[in-house]
Order: C-alpha cells, then structure tokens, then sequence
C-alpha cells in the first residue's frame, strides 16, 4: 500500500481507494475530528472547466441536503487550485464487488438490500434530486449489512428551469445498463428513471446478472430501450410473484407504468421482506477486514505529532518489530499445520481459536501499544485464511 502525504485543508491524504468516469476517491484523515473521510476530485485528466467545476460543486451541495441512512453524507466542499468533496467513509464492499464475487443473493438478502435502496432514493426524491446513475457500483453495503447510495456526481434537482443547465440537450448520461430507456434516448430524467435503475439493482441481485447487458453498447442500448429483459420467474421460479411483479413494473419502458414513487416500492419491499426475513446471509468473508481496518483502527498513525513518532520508531526498532511479528506468523503456520494433520474436522466439532488482546504492562508507552496491536493483528489475520 502507497501511502500518500498530501494536504486538502484540515485533510491528509492516506491513499487512493478508486476511480471512475470523472473522478477519484482518496482515503484520507480529518484532523480536527480524528477519524477517517473519503475525499473526491474530478481526475486531473479530466480538466476542470467552468462547467464541470459547477457541476461538481452542485453535487456537493445536492448531497449535503441529504442526511439519511442510506445515503453518503457530505461533510464539507474545499475549494482552491482543485476542488474536494470530503464525506462520510464506508468500510465495507460495493454491490458489484458483491455480486461478482457471489453470484445471485438469497431473497431475503436482496429485498433487504433492495429497501434501503428505495428508502434512500425516497429521502432524496423529497428533497427534489434524482440521482441519474443508480447502479451496483454506486451502492456500497456494510459488513452489517447497511446499504449507502455512493455518487450522486450526476444528481441535478428535479425542476428545471431554475439555473444554468450543465447537460447538453441529447448528451447520454450514466451507465449504459443500468439507465432508463428515457435517459438512453437522450430524454430528460426524473425520479421514475431512478426507479428503472433500482429495478435493474434489484433484476443483478436476483438473476446474478443484468437483465439488458448486451455483446456492445449499441446494443446494450438497444436491449434498454426495445428489449424486454428475460423473465425472472424462468431464471429463480422460486421466487414469489410479488417480487417478480415488483421486478416487472419497475422495468417497464414508459415511465407512466412504473411505480408511482420510490417511498411506494419500499413500502412493498418492507411487506415482502416480512416473508423473506435475511438469515445466514454475510456481505462480507470472515476475513475481508483488510488491511486497511488496521489504518482506521489506530488514529495515532494519522495524526501529524503520532505519524512523526511512530515513523521514528518505524526506523528506529524496524528489525526488533519485524522479528516479532514473524515470529507470530511462524506461530499462525505451525497452528494451522498441526490442525490439518488431525484430518478432517466434523462440522459439529469445529475448532475455537481465542487470540487474547496483548497488554502493555506499565505504561511503556505507543510505540509498544502499536507494535502489540501489529502483532495481534497478523495472528488473527494469519488464522483466518486458513481452510
């Protein structure tokens, strides 16, 4: 991992955590709060124009009118030579991370997923935004399973006519897949274009993949706005009607025939997960903390003051820490090789590893502390990718 030391005001830069179409996304540190953010900006390839630079500082005040569970909330916009939006930072995987590692969910687990969903759009909705690029990618889902809508670089408020419109007449926005057939025709996109693209959410969570996707774009276009999707019935009969009716009408080409609001589809999205409840259903592995649960666990490798003393002591005792932990690892193989030399394991004899928290007797100070919690870190880690 490249570590970053890079400023944006009260923010320091830790790594880049991804990239898309129009901006990136950086892991970085609020100093005054002390705890981790996510700090994005418009790819320096990109350029920032007077237009592109309104549309970006739109989409932070767009995204900070919204405080909801299951929307990302917008902490602050710092402004100079490159602008910043600064929000809140979601550990966890994204839906399409999600899906591509475990195909189809379980009912129980989409409906879930598919309500938080709703209930988010909902909220936003109320406030007169439509997100314009609801998609796997912009949905990331917690290790408890919560849901947050990422993105909204392509929000714009719902009435028109009240500012400079930044979208040229005819220009496709969003992700060819998951767009409404309305936006796919160059049309205007209201709340029932979300709606399509929540159904699209909902279709991939269910069938393991997307109901339009197509060999090209032309025809992934095509496929939105001609072609009807294959029944989800054929692909999961199991699946009760109402759900696959919900599916159905959600998709519908003319918008008149969706859902007449995103808070509706959620209300029946609550009913059927009534039937539906999500049980044994994990979005993440065991061991998919990575390593980066270690950089948000121990703020005193963020800080200024910290980051200077724990680098010092970095250079200072490198070989007497290294040692340490490769002698916890050491530890961690000789465990797992004597447990696979007992044979199999019978599933109602499952073998408990306790790691107890390593304790610094006497106040011997951070430097300790950290090289402890390393320690105890690699062990656990170590344990868990055993079979």
């Amino acid at each position: 991992m490249t570590e970053l030391n890079e400023r944006i005001g009260a923010y320091r830069l830790v790594r880049r955590l991804g990239s898309g179409g129009m901006g990136e996304v950086f892991l970085a540190w609020d100093d005054r709060l002390e705890r981790p953010v996510a700090a994005k900006r418009v790819r320096p390839d990109k350029g920032m124009g007077s237009a592109r630079r309104e549309r970006f500082r739109r989409e932070a005040r767009a995204a900070a009118r919204l405080s909801h569970p299951n929307v990302v909330q917008v902490f602050d916009l710092v402004e100079g030579d490159g602008d910043w939006i600064v929000m809140e930072y979601v550990q966890g995987r994204s839906l399409a991370e999600i899906l591509r590692d475990s195909g189809p969910l379980p009912a129980g687990a989409a409906i879930d997923l598919a309500r938080q969903v709703a209930e988010g759009l909902a909220a936003a909705h109320a406030r007169g935004l439509v997100h314009r690029d609801l998609k796997a990618e912009n949905v990331m889902v917690t290790p408890a399973g919560q849901a947050k809508i990422l993105d909204f670089g392509l929000a714009r408020p719902l009435e028109t006519g009240t500012g400079e419109t930044l979208t040229d007449e005819g220009l496709i926005l969003g992700t060819w897949r998951s767009m409404s057939p309305e936006q796919a025709a160059g049309g205007t996109a209201d709340a029932r274009s979300d709606l399509f693209s929540l159904g699209v959410l909902l279709y991939e969570m269910l069938a393991g993949r997307s109901p339009f996707l197509g060999k090209t774009p032309v025809e992934t276009l095509r496929n939105v706005t001609d072609t009807p999707p294959a029944p989800l019935a054929a692909v999961r009969p199991e699946l009760p009607p109402e759900l696959t009716g919900l599916v159905e009408s959600l998709l519908e080409k003319e918008p008149a025939r969706r859902p007449e609001s995103a808070e509706r589809v959620a209300r029946d999205l609550r009913a059927l997960a009534d039937r539906f409840p999500v049980s044994g259903w994990k979005p993440l592995p065991p061991d998919a903390s990575g390593e980066e649960s270690t950089l948000l666990e121990r703020p005193i490798e963020m800080r200024g003051e910290g980051l200077s003393r724990s680098r010092s002591w970095m250079r200072t005792r490198r070989s007497g820490w290294i040692a340490g932990v490769g002698a916890v690892l050491v530890m961690a193989l000789v465990l797992g090789v004597l447990w696979m030399r007992r044979g199999r394991v019978e599933a109602e004899r499952p073998i408990r590893v306790a790691v107890l928290t390593p304790k610094v007797e006497g106040g011997r100070g951070e430097d300790l502390e950290l090289a402890a919690y390393g320690a105890s870190t690699a062990l656990v880690r170590t344990l868990s990718s055993l079979q």
